[in-house]
């Protein structure tokens, strides 16, 4: 769970790290290995376009609503593989 100013950079990323064993989040990664790419999934929740405003502050913007879903579905402990409750910082 997470936001990303580059949302299909760090898709990209997961996408090499997990099946490569390179992840950084050792839990997720070895549940990963056991069991199989077939029993993830992940899903774009919410996505916006910035505004052309040099005042517009993107990662406030992100921040919101990462804050609300980590609210929302607490993806911690044996409900997720988030080792922090502090949202992205960007």
């Amino acid at each position: 769970m997470g936001s990303s100013l580059h949302l299909h950079g760090s898709l990209n990323r997961l996408r090499f790290e997990l099946p490569t064993g390179t992840h950084e989040n050792r839990e997720g990664q070895e549940e990963w290995n056991r069991l199989g790419a077939a029993n993830f999934s992940s899903k774009i929740v919410g996505s916006f376009y910035p505004k052309d405003d040099p005042a517009f502050d993107v990662s406030a913007e992100l921040a919101v609503p990462e804050e609300l879903w980590l609210e929302r579905l607490q993806p911690f402990g044996q409900k997720g593989y988030n080792q922090s409750t502090n949202i992205r910082q960007a």
